[in-house]
């Protein structure tokens, strides 16, 4: 199984290293610490919380909230390796915001919000984002975008294991499988070097049969190499 803690550090241990890149690097390693005080685990651990163990094991072991980001803007000399990679961009984006706790206690804990009025005052959407319209869906999100498309973890089962997901925001229906578990997504993500998980910039490692990612490409030791300067 993977250790989840020690994923998050590979993260920040990465982020160090892209401190050495030439050209303009903007770093932010906000990755909170796990959800281990009491307030959390009672919840965490009561029978009103229904999330999946993937995501409880997570913000339990790992981070209450991996949220993290990079942006390379490299010099002249870089950017058609970039552009190579991601046609018309001259600009590497990486990271995310991914497993929020207080995101899924404050959904769960909704009846609470709507006595005390801080839902009638702010809405339902303001305080747990595309809970609602994918729990609609049998799936739970784990990282949203402005734009709001959403990777979120489905929560039927497939061949053994719940798949994660990509949704546009145009089709909150239909879902494309990236990667076919919680722990795989994680693996492909750190092989793609924590690479945006938008469609823009997963394209190039997007399974043209299959539609899920595929990091184990030549594309992948290009990206690599790049942030290496190699």
């Amino acid at each position: 199984m993977l250790d989840f803690a020690e994923w998050t550090r590979g993260v920040s241990a990465f982020l160090r290293g892209l401190t050495r890149l030439p050209g303009r690097i903007d770093i932010m390693d906000a990755i909170e610490p796990p959800a281990d005080n009491e307030y959390d685990r009672e919840w965490l651990d009561s029978e009103k919380c229904s999330l999946p163990s993937e995501i409880r094991c997570f913000v339990c072991s790992a981070s209450r909230r991996c949220c993290f980001r990079y942006e390379w803007s490299p010099p002249p000399e870089y950017r058609h390796r970039v552009s190579a990679l991601f046609p018309n961009q001259q600009t590497l984006i990486g990271g995310g915001d991914f497993c929020e706790a207080a995101k899924y206690s404050n959904y769960y804990n909704r009846d609470w919000f709507a006595r005390s009025g801080v839902a009638g005052m702010f809405g339902l959407a303001a305080i747990s984002g595309r809970m609602e319209p994918e729990r609609c869906h049998g799936r739970v999100p784990l990282m949203e975008f402005p734009n709001g498309d959403v990777i979120s973890l489905q929560l039927l089962k497939s061949n053994g294991a719940r798949p994660v997901v990509y949704v546009a925001a145009n089709t909150t229906a239909e879902s494309q499988v990236l990667s076919t578990s919680f722990q795989q997504f994680l693996l492909d993500w750190q092989r793609l070097s924590y690479i945006q998980p938008t469609l823009e910039f997963l394209s190039p490692w997007i399974d043209s049969a299959s539609g899920q990612l595929n990091p184990d490409s030549r594309e992948a030791d290009v990206l690599t190499s790049l942030l290496l300067l190699q």
